[in-house]
């Protein structure tokens, strides 16, 4: 985009009152308001002044409000006194006036005359800002408290958007826009103060205000306080009208201020509340539980009040607020915030979507009311509770209906008590309002509990557990059926939400240097320093030479210890040159240490065992192939063949080698003897009848060794065949027989997960930090589903994570993706393969997450 400074708007816009948003590229357009304008007062005008000039005859009536520290208000012109806008700048009490705008939505937009906002990168720096304001001919208003954004005035000679044109043009601006007021943007109804009865936190149907509710619609608060009540490291800000600073039931809970700036409207500093509304949000949101008056959804949490004017205050002031959350959760990362924003702007301002999108990637949850205008947000959008960044709040009476006033739809996503709710209010007393104001702060407190319960989720896994645990409004909504989000929010169902006990550890494009960039890269973990902990990460890439053994260091840090390729010369002598390799770590001298690798190419014959020695060296201690004759009488000359490490001798020691063919019935298990000798302990085929009557008749069929009684062995055979609900657990018993212990009815899956998609796997995993791995992980790349199974007793397994299909994945890992895969990890050095690791071959996609063991 050019500069235009001759006074003719370029680049599309001759004629037209409007600019592109630099911010998302989108052109806005305007149309003037007949009969409507904003007007900016001489210094010092009084609102009796305003009224006067209202009675002398130009003005109609002040219009949406009158702000007199910022000297400016919008008013209505009085046709019959034919005055307009430019008519308005005679008069000595106005010193510049600009028609109220209408955009495209149709919504009114009051721009201040006379002034725009602009917003510079970071690296501009204050002084390079300023003086790229000054010579745009104009001149810094106010440096808002968002570093690098000014409000300025339009120069001399140029018309509004033709000033946010020219700086929008500078390569340093991020956005330029308009100056925009908001008034009574506050989303509540206001009604008269009656007794007490907080029935959206437990509804057993009593009467509110005489109105018999329906029991159980409310957000099962009292259950989930049974659980947590919050704790004093999350901070719900409630970015409003301010609070009652000194009310019994709001200032045990307020966080300390210190010498901090909280008032975004007044230079004051305190964010006191003169109007009400602020107060009434904080207390529903986190109320202190002291025994007398209200509580709120989280009464252990904290509450940080941050004033801004919403009856006639400027739009730049709440970006501001917003974006001081975003400093602050930056500053405190013991601390999380969640923001609680109860109001609406009049369109989309790129200060506010900008701050929100820059505070959401600090880790901050932001809620927004959805709006009391009854209206369909998918053709009448209402701001800022549209933008996806935020979770925008419906809401709903004592009887589980929407109120009559809630806007709905597709940009709407969760419910809550928005009718009649008491909570505090100025003076120290309670009173009911009702508005989509009072559903958000439901919704703030139950995001507040849910990070109480781990501080280590993510905003995105906190908004994911609050929005994916609602419960139904549908039913009771039909004519607004899939408007109204998720439903309605569940404090109890949040707070006890499987998805809160993972959490990620380390996220990253790559791990250690290893980049996993090749559809072909594939991992398991490794016992590299022969501690006894398989503690180390293999990542290695068939056909390309490429292996690397990584060492989880300070911090989430990854450091090869072994990089080899790509293209590289494999490991110990073994080439890794076909596609078709593969590799698991193995105990080859019966040390109880998982500190071989072996090595081996289907079809070809070819098996390696490696030990590693002095430094990163590695060295040969059986080697055959390729082509070759493979191990122990098993041939491996078929392409289907595959190997993992077996505890066949219930020793503790995954000592034995498991070898199968699918689709064949082949299955032999060999013990490793004197030198560097294998005999089978057990063959079968090929072809064959599989093993303990399971089959293997199947390509599809997998199998690996478990511990399924808990006795910290992996003496059991897991085998089981995707896409048809088959799976079976085998025990080894008296000689070489194997006998089936799980099921007693095959054909059903296996704790209520189906197998039924072919691309089902299933690997074991200790989820409960015994240093056993004796729970059954179960995904489904591509869809979002996992499962965490725990035998139980006799054939019984339970669910402890049960997430899709389709669904979330875990630990915000989105398992999106048929590439997926995962993998058991002892991430710090404990001797316990309780982490995940999950990566994306073919992405640069690879995460580590944690299960918290106390949730």
């Amino acid at each position: 985009m050019t500069s235009d400074h001759s006074g003719h708007p370029e680049n599309g816009f001759a004629g037209v009152l409007g600019y592109v948003d630099k911010s998302d590229g989108r052109r806005k357009v305007f149309r003037p308001s007949p009969g409507e304008a904003m007007v900016r007062l001489a210094d010092g005008t009084t609102r009796e002044e305003l009224d006067a000039l209202v009675e002398s005859g130009p003005l109609l009536e002040v219009g949406a409000g009158f702000n007199r520290a910022l000297g400016f208000a919008a008013v209505r012109l009085d046709p019959a006194a034919g005055s307009d806008t430019e008519a308005l700048t005679e008069r000595s009490e106005v010193v510049d006036a600009l028609p109220v705008m209408v955009d495209d939505q149709g919504a009114a937009r009051y721009f201040v005359p006379g002034e725009l906002t602009v917003r510079f990168t970071a690296e501009t720096g204050d002084e390079r800002a300023r003086a790229l304001v000054t010579r745009q001919g104009s001149t810094v208003l106010t440096a808002q408290r968002t570093p690098g954004y000014y409000t300025v005035t339009v120069p001399p000679g140029r018309d509004l958007f033709g000033a946010v044109r020219d700086f929008s043009a500078l390569p340093e601006a991020l956005f330029a826009e308009p100056s925009e007021a908001g008034f009574d943007d506050a989303l509540y109804l206001p009604d008269d103060p009656d007794f007490a009865r907080l029935w959206g936190l437990r509804n057993a149907g009593q009467p509110v205000r005489g109105v018999v509710g329906t029991s159980g619609a409310d957000i099962r608060a009292t259950d989930a306080w049974d659980v947590t009540r919050g704790v004093p490291e999350v901070v719900i800000t409630v970015i409003d009208t301010g609070a009652a600073l000194s009310h019994p039931d709001l200032a045990p809970n307020l966080l300390p201020r210190g010498s901090e700036d909280w008032d975004f409207a007044d230079p004051d500093d305190i964010p006191e509340d003169a109007q009400g509304h602020g107060t009434h949000v904080a207390g529903t949101a986190a109320a202190v539980d002291n025994t007398q008056g209200v509580i709120g959804v989280a009464p252990g949490c904290r509450i940080m009040p941050l004033r801004v004017n919403l009856t006639a205050g400027v739009n730049q002031n709440r970006a501001d607020a917003i974006s001081y959350v975003g400093r602050q959760a930056q500053a405190h990362r013991d601390r999380r915030y969640v923001i609680n924003c109860s109001w609406r702007t009049s369109g989309d301002h790129a200060g506010i979507r900008t701050a929100i999108r820059e505070t959401v990637a600090a880790n901050v949850v932001i809620v927004f009311a959805a709006g009391n205008d009854n209206a369909d947000t998918g053709s009448s959008p209402q701001f800022p509770g549209v933008y996806p960044e935020v979770v925008a709040v419906a809401a709903l009476d004592s009887r589980n209906r929407r109120a009559s006033f809630s806007n709905f739809g597709p940009t709407v996503d969760v419910s809550a008590p928005g009718v009649d709710i008491w909570s505090t209010a100025r003076g120290g007393g309670n009173v009911y309002l009702s508005g989509t104001s009072m559903a958000a702060p439901h919704v703030a407190g139950v995001a507040a509990l849910v990070w109480s319960r781990n501080l280590q989720l993510t905003q995105e896994q906190v908004r994911a557990i609050v929005e994916n645990t609602c419960d139904d409004v549908n039913r009771d909504n039909p004519a607004h059926s899939g408007k109204l989000g998720r439903g309605r929010v569940s404090a109890f169902r949040a707070v006890t939400s499987r998805l809160i006990g993972f959490s990620p550890e380390r996220v990253s494009s790559e791990i250690g240097g290893f980049d996993v960039w090749d559809g072909r890269d594939q991992a398991f973990a490794f016992d590299y320093d022969h501690s006894g902990k398989a503690d180390h990460l293999v990542f290695y890439r068939p056909g390309t030479g490429t292996l690397w053994i990584l060492k989880h260091g300070a911090s989430n840090n990854f450091a090869p210890v072994y990089a080899e390729g790509s293209p590289g010369k494999g490991i110990g002598g073994y080439d890794l040159a076909d596609d078709r390799d593969r590799a698991f770590a193995f105990d080859y001298d019966h040390s109880g240490k998982l500190d071989h690798l072996a090595l081996y190419r289907p079809g070809t014959g070819t098996m390696w065992i490696l030990k590693h020695g002095a430094g990163n060296s590695f060295a040969p201690v059986y080697a055959e192939g390729s082509p070759g004759r493979g191990i122990g009488g098993y041939d491996l000359a078929d392409g289907r063949d595959q190997a993992f490490a077996f505890d066949y001798d219930h020793s503790g020691k995954l000592d034995h080698l498991a070898l199968y063919r699918p689709g064949t019935g082949t299955m032999w298990i060999l013990k490793h003897g004197p030198g560097n000798s294998f005999t089978p302990v057990y063959s079968e085929g090929s072809p064959g009848r599989g093993i303990g009557g399971y089959d293997l008749a199947d390509g599809r069929d997998r199998a690996f060794a478990f511990d399924y009684d808990h006795s910290g062995k992996l003496d059991h055979l897991a085998l089981y065949r995707p896409g048809t609900g088959t799976m079976w657990i085998l025990q080894h018993g008296a000689g070489n027989s194997f006998a089936r212990v799980y099921p007693k009815s095959p054909g059903r899956g296996i704790g209520g997960y189906d197998l039924a998609d072919d691309r089902d796997r299933v690997v074991p995993y200790d989820y409960d930090r015994s240093g056993k791995l004796d729970h059954l992980l179960l995904y489904r790349p591509g869809t979002g589903t996992v499962w965490i199974l725990r035998h139980e007793s006799d054939d019984t397994f339970g669910q402890q994570y049960a997430e899709g299909t389709p669904g979330l994945g875990i630990g915000h890992y989105d398992l999106a993706d048929h590439r997926d895969r995962i993998l058991p990890l002892d991430y710090d050095h404990n001797g316990k393969a309780d982490h995940l690791v999950l990566y994306r071959p073919g992405a640069r996609v690879v995460w580590i997450v944690r299960h918290s063991a106390d949730i």
